[in-house]
């Protein structure tokens, strides 16, 4: 009698096992895609820092290089691959201690599963925005 059950845990089996594989990539995923999104938050929030304490003489090109530049390098340590154009810096430069603020944008394209299928896998777009006060 106890033959016989043997092979419907092995049906069981290949029925669950799909699902659990797919909520177990999906976890993985999400959280690969909120690690992503720190890491352009925190890189717009360090590149807005970069321009309110940019000490030389206030040239809007100048600070706004800084800020790409600050931007790439912090995102580049996470593991994130930003783009010059894809970072808007808007305020630089636009008068100190007049409560203006400068506000840093970053973008980013999430490819989901995309070490598996780069040219199929959907991609969802990261931004992270960080204002800060001129000073």
């Amino acid at each position: 009698m106890r033959n016989r059950e043997g092979g419907t845990a092995m049906i069981e089996m290949i029925i669950t096992l799909p699902v659990l594989l797919l909520l177990l990539f999906g976890i993985i995923e999400f959280s690969i895609l909120f690690s992503r999104l720190q890491t352009v938050t925190n890189a717009a929030r360090e590149g807005a820092r970069s321009a309110v304490v940019f000490r030389l003489a206030c040239n809007a090109a100048t600070v706004q290089g800084e800020v790409r530049d600050t931007v790439q390098a912090y995102a580049a340590s996470g593991g994130v691959t930003v783009s010059a154009s894809d970072i808007s810096v808007t305020g630089a430069c636009s008068g100190a201690n007049n409560n203006t603020t400068v506000q840093v944008v970053s973008n980013y394209a999430f490819r989901i599963v995309g070490g598996f299928a780069p040219g199929l896998a959907p991609s969802i777009d990261v931004t992270g925005t960080s204002v800060m006060r001129n000073e």
